[in-house]
């Protein structure tokens, strides 16, 4: 059921250290925390409050990209039978 953190889909090292997919998801994060703040500057919400849940969209969606990543990287990783 949560084929994505077994064992078996764990990365090689040359795999896990190449910085390009972490910076796009680091990209598209700020990019949607970016927009969450256009967004809410439309409303009639406090700085603060605009800020907290600009914050929010960035971890969340943050998490989320992180860990679709991790899955597309393992499986990748396991696909090209690269060396554990």
């Amino acid at each position: 059921m949560y084929y994505w953190v077994s064992e078996r889909m764990s990365c090689c090292k040359e795999c896990r250290k190449k910085p390009w997919p972490y910076l796009i998801a680091l990209t598209f994060s700020i990019a949607i925390a970016y927009m969450t703040w256009l967004t809410m500057g439309v409303t009639d919400l406090s700085r603060m409050t605009r800020y907290w849940i600009s914050v929010s969209a960035f971890l969340v969606f943050g998490s989320v990209m992180l860990g679709y990543l991790l899955c597309c990287i393992s499986r990748h990783c396991d696909e090209d039978n690269h060396h554990r």
